[in-house]
C-alpha cells in the first residue's frame, strides 16, 4: 500500500467517570477488534488539555482522573477506513472526533524516487511507529534516526512515548501511565519540500527498521521569524505583479 489515510480518532478520558469499568478509548479498542476491522494503532495521551467544556485538564496521577485528551492513531487504506466508520457508527453511546488525511506509506514507497511537490511552501510531516526494542546496530532506533536528523536539520523532530499499540503481531502493548517500561514510540519530524527528497533518501534504510509503519502526511509550511514574517511576504508576493 502506498498511499492510505491516517486516522485520529480523539477522545477526553478521565477515570473519574469510569471507576468500574475500561476508559472510553480502551471500550473503543476493544469493540473494534471484536469486530475484526481494526488496523494497527498506537495510542497517545497529552499530560495537559481543554476538556469537552474547555477547562484545562492536568494528568496528575497515576490514573486519569481528569479528561485529558487521549489519541488513537491508525494508517489505513480508505475501505479499511470506511469500514471503521461504518463499526463506529454501531457502538452506543461512543463520544469522540475522528479527524481523517490521506498519507503515503513511506516504507513502500521511498523506492518510487522522487516527490513531486505543489509548491515551494509545500512539506511534510513524516511519523515513525516504533518499539524500543527497535535497534541499528545495538543503537536504539529512534536515537538513530535523530542522530541522522540532526545532520539533516529537520523543521522540527521529538519522539513520543505511547501507552498503548496495536501492530503486525497482533498483540497490546499497554503501558501504565508513569511506567518506564515503555514498549510504543513515535517519532514525527515536519520537512520542507526543498530538504525532503534528500532527507527521505538519508532515513529510508533507517524506516525500513521500525516494527510500525512510517506515513508522510503532505501539507504547507509556514515560515514565522523575527525578520521575516508572513505578512512581510505577503506584501512582498503581491508587489511582483503575479
Amino acid at each position: 500500500m502506498s498511499t492510505g489515510v491516517y486516522l485520529e480518532v480523539l477522545f477526553y478520558d478521565g477515570e473519574a467517570n469510569h471507576l468500574f469499568g475500561r476508559l472510553s478509548y480502551e471500550s473503543f479498542l476493544r469493540q473494534m477488534m471484536r469486530k475484526g476491522h481494526m488496523p494497527g494503532f498506537t495510542v497517545t495521551r497529552a499530560w495537559s488539555g481543554l476538556d469537552a467544556r474547555a477547562h484545562i485538564q492536568m494528568l496528575e496521577s497515576d490514573y486519569l482522573s481528569a479528561h485529558v485528551p487521549v489519541c488513537v492513531q491508525m494508517f489505513t487504506s480508505m475501505e479499511t477506513a470506511e469500514q471503521l466508520l461504518t463499526d463506529m457508527d454501531e457502538i452506543h453511546l461512543l463520544d469522540c472526533k475522528v479527524v481523517i488525511r490521506p498519507a503515503f506509506d513511506l516504507k513502500y514507497w521511498v523506492g518510487d524516487g522522487s516527490m513531486a511537490f505543489r509548491s515551494e511552501s509545500d512539506g511534510a510531516v513524516v511519523k515513525v511507529y516504533m518499539n524500543e526494542t527497535d535497534r541499528v546496530d545495538g543503537v536504539p532506533l529512534a536515537l538513530r534516526i535523530l542522530q541522522t536528523l540532526r545532520e539533516l536539520r529537520p523543521l522540527w523532530a521529538d519522539v513520543e512515548h505511547a501507552i498503548e499499540g496495536y501492530g503486525q503481531g497482533r498483540t497490546v502493548h499497554h503501558s501504565g501511565w508513569f511506567s518506564n517500561q515503555r514498549d510504543s514510540m513515535v517519532l514525527e519530524a515536519v520537512f520542507s519540500s526543498v530538504d525532503f527528497p534528500d532527507t527521505l533518501q538519508q532515513i529510508s534504510d533507517l524506516i525500513s527498521h521500525a516494527s510500525g509503519p512510517a506515513i508522510l502526511i503532505p501539507g504547507k509550511v509556514i515560515h514565522y521569524s523575527a525578520s521575516s514574517s508572513r505578512a512581510a511576504q505577503t506584501n512582498q508576493w503581491k508587489g511582483t505583479g503575479h
